[in-house]
């Protein structure tokens, strides 16, 4: 997982945040992994 860091992205609420992003009580995660296609 860690080579692929960079291109996950990772939600709060319904906003996607930065890495360092503290969670707050009630806050709901996503995390997406690297997609591929067309």
């Amino acid at each position: 997982m860690r080579s692929r860091d960079k291109s996950i992205l990772v939600g709060a609420g319904v906003e996607f945040v930065d890495r360092n992003y503290k969670l707050q009580p009630g806050d709901e995660i996503s995390i997406m992994p690297p997609v591929q296609g067309g």
